[in-house]
């Protein structure tokens, strides 16, 4: 595992859980809370990344806020669908059902084709207090 000092020389980091049901052991928690709180803005991935006990099959995304970073390029309302998973089944991913758009902003929701469509699937969170970017 990288150093917070070595991940503090980017300007962002990205973290992907993948499909683990543990997003994050506690020495990577450790680190990312470490890397926030010094500023660095991250991304954090994964089909498991917030507390939500409710999982629903996702099949796209749709572009809720065009004008965020992370959406430049796309159009709002443009719905990108996902690949088939290999294994050929609905993908099922928890809900971010912690978040509201006081909290953050909605970069992305969960696209017409999906369960739970129109609940969020990216959020962007910026803590004043904290002065972290998530």
């Amino acid at each position: 595992m990288p150093s917070l000092d070595d991940l503090t020389a980017y300007d962002l980091s990205i973290w992907t859980a993948g499909d683990h049901d543990e997003a994050l052991g506690d020495e990577a928690g450790d680190l990312l809370f470490s890397l926030m709180f010094e500023g660095v803005p991250v991304i954090l991935s994964g089909a498991y990344v917030s507390d939500s006990g409710t999982e629903a099959v996702q099949r796209d995304i749709e572009v809720n806020d065009a004008s965020h970073p992370l959406a430049r390029g796309f159009e709002a309302g443009g719905i990108i669908e996902f690949v088939t998973p290999p294994s050929g089944n609905d993908y099922e991913i928890a809900l971010l059902e912690d978040f509201t758009e006081e909290d953050g902003d909605f970069v992305f929701v969960r696209g017409p084709s999906s369960e739970a469509s129109g609940e969020p699937s990216v959020v962007t969170l910026e803590d004043e207090f904290g002065a972290f970017r998530l």
